[in-house]
Parts: structure tokens; sequence; C-alpha cells
């Protein structure tokens, strides 16, 4: 009774850790105005607070694997809550922009830290039949929080101020060091080794610099207009350099930072590659919604997030019940099903857009949204840790991990990009097939202009102001038919992963993981 007692502990404590891990990578979103005013710094600035956590947490995800097996599961990931929680605190008493930046990195690394060993720590503590239970309550934390970001980042700043978005942490984490000190216990394969390795220095290094690089480019890309920015070409060409490198060496040695050859086992590799698609498809529909919702649209932050709740609730709801169908259903057949009924959810809201569509138009779109991810998240975390133990399982979930972290970078980078240049074209056509000796348009603008006549401004200038409001017009227009032609692009990613799901091996949770030759 106790030991079961304690595995329902364990399981809150992990669960909150990863849930709080990531909704700090959106929460700062909605803040940024509030902490440029707070701080002192411009937009361009301020930017860099979410990117230096960004490019924290995708360091150190593949790095879990190896820190775990050196100073053991327990202490590592209680210096990790601990390092997190006093680093949220330094984040809300922060009165500069590069003081801010400095202790979001770190809190970055220690996040990335816990989001890895959450889950091996929750795969460990449930028996072998309830492994599919454990990894759906681990989803609960990945949809959740990126989710609840955004929508608890806005109440705090509206009512508290933009330091709560960062207090908000530490009793969640001071609570969550003392349950994990007493009761995560050391797995075997997990305690301290007494004689710690010969450190590989230069991997670490390029490991670092590779990944770092990368997370800025995808970070900063947009804003300093991608390749035209010495910047950002430099950062792209020794990320590239530095990545190669690393992973040369990784093949090579006997000892390894990054456990690189377990993707050649096929259901780890080309499960980590589908998490990555993945992640690109969950990220980018998470950034598409909110912009849509209230640029376009004119909704407000509170209705905005508000409506996520339910497709988020859903979403949680359906992680442990698919844990559960794990064990007497297929799991391609389960990840099919949640890949179709996502992609379900972007082709209602892209055949539903309009300027008039109200808020619970977006409700039952998003509740298929949830039911997608909760079909398909639990099974693609699943199969790649099958047969594992110990150190393995931290290397495979940190790989997935950090898969998933880079594929949603990717996607807001690129379906922002996408959203533009969409918007562009849309707008280029609107303007070359306008037929200005239309009787319908020319009617609208007599209309407008005798309105703007008749508030008060001269003939001359209500025309103009008409002739501006069509402008405007075609120019909305035209972002409507880009966040259309952007959940389609996204609904497309996750058919297109459909695919990968039958070039699987067959997964069974009676069976160890049977290694290829």
């Amino acid at each position: 009774m106790k030991q079961n007692a304690n595995k329902w502990i364990i399981t809150v404590t992990v669960v909150m850790c990863s849930i709080i891990e990531l909704i700090d990578i959106s929460i700062v979103n909605v803040a940024l105005y509030e902490i440029m005013g707070g701080i002192g710094a411009t937009l361009s600035e301020v930017t860099w607070v979410i990117a230096s956590y960004a490019i924290g947490n995708v360091i150190m995800i593949p790095l879990t694997g190896w820190f775990t097996e050196q100073f053991g599961r327990r202490p590592y990931f209680l210096t990790s809550i601990f390092i997190f929680t006093i680093c949220s605190l330094f984040c809300g008493f922060s009165t500069s922009l590069w003081e801010l930046v400095f202790f979001r990195f770190f809190q970055g690394l220690a996040g990335g830290a816990l989001l890895t060993t959450s889950q091996s720590t929750l795969v460990d503590t449930f028996p072998k039949e309830q492994i599919g239970l454990a990894n759906g309550i681990f989803g609960l934390g990945i949809v959740m929080g990126p989710t609840l970001g955004p929508t608890l980042g806005g109440y705090l700043v509206d009512n508290l101020s933009w330091n709560w978005i960062f207090f908000i942490n530490v009793p969640i984490g001071i609570l969550a060091v003392i349950l994990s000190y007493l009761f995560i216990p050391n797995q075997k394969g997990f305690q301290r080794k007494k004689k710690i390795k010969k450190i590989d220095w230069f991997s670490f290094l390029l490991l670092i610099v590779g990944l770092g690089c990368l997370q800025t480019v995808l970070e900063k890309g947009q804003q300093d207009d991608w390749f035209n920015s010495a910047f950002i070409r430099n950062s792209a060409i020794i990320s590239f350099l530095a990545l190669v490198v690393f992973v040369y060496r990784q093949l090579k040695s006997t000892d390894p930072v990054v456990d690189l050859k377990i993707l050649r086992f096929r259901n780890v590799g080309i499960s980590t590659f589908m998490t990555f698609l993945l992640g690109f498809c969950l990220f980018s529909s998470v950034l598409v919604y909110p912009v849509l919702a209230e640029k376009a649209l004119g909704y407000t932050a509170t209705e905005t997030g508000v409506l996520l709740i339910p497709g988020a609730f859903i979403a949680g709801l359906m992680m442990p019940i698919t844990g559960h169908l794990t064990n007497k259903v297929s799991v391609k057949m389960l990840m099919t099903a949640g890949l179709f009924v996502f992609f379900l959810f972007t082709f209602s809201i892209f055949n539903n857009i309009g300027r008039d569509v109200n808020p619970p138009g977006f409700l039952w779109p998003l509740v298929l949204r949830g039911i997608g991810l909760g079909l398909v998240f639990v099974p693609l975390t699943l199969i790649p840790l099958q047969g594992f133990k110990g150190k393995d399982v931290v290397q495979a979930a940190g790989l997935s991990n950090m898969a998933r972290q880079i594929g949603g970078s990717f996607g807001i980078a690129v379906i922002t990009n996408y959203l533009m240049s969409r918007s562009v074209k849309h707008q280029g056509e609107l303007i070359t097939h306008l037929d200005r000796s239309s009787y319908k348009l020319q009617n609208w603008l007599e209309n407008q202009t005798n309105h703007f006549f008749q508030q008060g401004f001269t003939k001359l200038d209500a025309k103009q102001k008409a002739t501006a409001l069509l402008h405007q017009e075609m120019y909305l227009h035209a972002e409507l038919q880009s966040f259309m032609d952007a959940f389609l692009f996204i609904g497309i990613g996750a058919l297109i992963i459909i695919p990968f799901v039958f070039m699987l091996k067959k997964y069974s949770i009676k069976n160890e993981y049977q290694k290829e030759s």
C-alpha cells in the first residue's frame, strides 16, 4: 500500500516539474512589452529572454543521460529542480536585460534536465505492464505546459506584474524539492559512480556551441531577416561545423557524451524523426492559433487563452486512456488515428476561418486537436524506450525530447516565415485582380466616402479615407487567407508522419527490445 502511494507521489512530483518547465517556454511571450517597460529594453533585445531559455533547454536535454550516469539520478534531479527554482527567483528580481537573460539561460539548462529525467523516472517507477500509462501521464505535462503558458502568463501580468511569471515557480519548486528528496529513489543503474569518468570537454563544447548556435538561428532568424544578416549566417555555419564534428566524435568514441549509436535501432531512429515532425506541428499550431485569434480576429487575450483550456483538458484526459490502450490496441492504429484527427483539427479551422467567426467556433476544432495529440503522443514516446533500461532509457528519452524541442523551433521559424510570404502573395493577387470598374466596388467606395464626409471630413479627405479602408480590408483578407494556408500546411505535415508509422517494428510491451544487427 505504501509503495503504491509512493508511486503516485513520485508521479505528481515529476509531472509537476515537467509542466512548469514547459510552461516557462511560452509564459514569457505574453509579457514581453511589460518586461520591456520594467527593465528598459527594446523589442529586439527582449526577445533574448525567450531565446536564452530555449537555447539552455535544447543544450541540456541530450546531455541528461551523461550527467545522470555520473552523479546519480536522484542527486541530479534534485539539483536541477533547485537551480530551476533559484534561477526563477533571480529572474523575477532582475533589474536589467542581460541579468534576466543570464538567469533565463541557466533556468533553461535546469529545465532541460528536468524534462528527460522526469520521463525516465516515471518509466522506472511503474511496472512493465503499466509503461504506457506512465508515458501517458508524462504526456500531460508535454501538452498542458505550452498550452497553459500564455493563459497563465496573461492572467499574472494583468493582475500582478511580469515578475510573477517567474515567482510562481518558486513555491512549486520548493514543494518538488521536498517531495523528490523524500520519495524519489535512485533506481538500479543510476547510483552515483565512485569515480567520475574522464570528461570529454571538447565534445561538450562542440554540442553546446552547435545546438546553441542552431537554436539562436531559429529563434532570431525571422527578426534579423535570416541569411541577409551576417550574424545569422555565421551562427548557421558554426552550428553546422560544430554538430558535424560532434556527431563524428560520438560515433567513434567508446564512451560518448551522447550515445548516438542508439539511433541505429529502427524504432528509436524512426520515432525520433517522427517526434521532430510532431514537435513541428505541435508548436507551430500553438503559435498560429493565438496570433490568428488576437491579431486577425480581434479576440482578447483572455478569450484566446480560455478557448485553449478545453482542448488541453481533453488531451490530458486522453493521455492515460491511450496509455492503457497501448496494451490492447495496435500502437500503429492509435498513432494513425491521432494524426488523422489532428489533420481534421487543422482542416476544420482552414474551412471555417472568416471575419465573422466567433470564439465558440474554435472550440470543437481545438477539442479535436486535444484528442489527436492524446492518441499520438503516448505511443510515440513509448516506442523508442521499449526494452531499454537504466541509462539507455535516459539516452533514448533525451534524444526524443531534443528532437521535439528542435522540431518545435523549426516549426515556429518556418510557419512565421510562411505566414508572411503567403500574406504578401495574397495581397499581390488581390491588387492584381481588383476590378476598379466593378459596380459593387464603386458603390462600396461611394458609401464609405459619404460616411466619412458626414463625419466632418472634406470630400477629398473622405475619398482618401475610403481608399485607405479598402486597402486595409484587402490586407486583412490576405492575412486570413495566409492563416488558412498555414493551418492546411500544418495539417499536411501531420499526414506526412503517417507513412513513417508503418515503418516501425511491431511494438509489444510483453517482449524485450529485440536489438537489430
